[in-house]
């Protein structure tokens, strides 16, 4: 069992050297930031345009944004407690008979 967790701590350290953002997460979070600074949900102040496609991970950024921290972290760090949740509810949808879960 040991080696579930050393494989799972290298495959955590690749993904946290690897990470990048896209451009549609810098789009993203330069309307969060905007909409945290006061200036609306714009990416370009004067604009009116929406440009996100998310509204609630946006509204759920927006508020992240408020600690003035680097953002692009922040929303990485959220991904991963969001991928278990989700991977968990899937697991549970697919195979509701099984009763644990797969890394329990």
């Amino acid at each position: 069992m040991r080696w579930y967790w050393l494989a799972f701590g290298c495959l955590v350290a690749v993904l946290i050297g690897n990470a990048w953002v896209s451009d549609d997460a810098l789009i993203t979070l330069r309307y969060a930031l905007n909409t945290s600074h006061g200036f609306g949900a714009v990416f370009e102040w004067g604009e009116r345009v929406q440009g996100y496609t998310h509204p609630l991970w946006f509204l759920i950024l927006t508020g992240m944004a408020a600690i003035h921290g680097p953002l692009a972290l922040y929303a990485q760090l959220l991904l991963g407690p969001f991928l278990v949740g989700i991977s968990a509810i899937v697991w549970r949808r697919m195979y509701p008979q099984s009763g644990a879960l797969p890394w329990c």
